[in-house]
């Protein structure tokens, strides 16, 4: 989906679907919030997985993303890099944390930094999600959770009480080198863009 750019309150999809093309801004999160709170994305880390530490250099990977391309991480050397792992495309706290990654791009845009949403879900899914919600940042599909398994975002979770096997919430920022100055997780989904503006370097 091309990027879009805020203008007197509404988003402009640059170079859209017909020239000219304009699209009211889509709702902020605060319902979306409301129903996260029912799924706090707050879950308790209880696995063997280690966690990429901060100050390692974040591994590698190229995974396909919701255009279709193959997206590998190293190739935004040079910039901050946002790289969140969520578990399912479309859930609530998943929709509010992608809208509230979504309302505070211009932010984003302005400290240089990229957007990398990764879940097991599959492109189609991608697709859907991020055309529902006019996500203008990249969304890439982990389906058999390699590089979830990478960072230390897979593996056993309790979740209310019970334990299950699963994507655990989880963002990292990488600095322009590609080292991780901040690793976040589990994620409260509240909140947390505003955490991870804080923490770009």
């Amino acid at each position: 989906m091309p990027p879009l750019a805020a203008s007197a309150g509404r988003w402009h999809i640059a170079g859209g679907y017909a020239k000219g093309a304009w699209r009211t801004r889509p709702t902020r999160c605060g319902r979306l919030f409301a129903l996260a709170d029912d799924v706090p994305g707050s879950e308790e880390r209880d696995y063997a997985g280690a966690m990429v530490e901060e100050g390692a250099v974040a591994p590698d990977f190229t995974l396909q993303s919701d255009t279709g391309e193959q997206v590998t991480l190293s190739q935004f050397r040079g910039r901050p890099v946002v790289l969140y792992f969520y578990p399912r495309d479309g859930t609530p706290g998943c929709s509010a944390e992608a809208c509230s990654f979504r309302d505070d791009y211009e932010a984003y845009q302005g400290r240089g930094a990229v957007i990398l949403g990764v879940s097991p879900d599959n492109v189609a899914s991608h697709v859907r999600f991020k055309d529902k919600y006019a996500l203008p940042f990249t969304l890439l599909a982990d389906p058999d959770h390699k590089v979830a398994e990478q960072y230390g975002a897979w593996g056993e979770k309790v979740l209310y009480g019970k334990k299950s096997i699963g994507l655990i919430r989880s963002t990292f920022v990488i600095d322009p080198e590609g080292k991780v100055v901040r690793a976040i997780s589990p994620v409260r989904v509240q909140g947390h863009s505003d955490e991870v503006l804080a923490a770009l370097p």
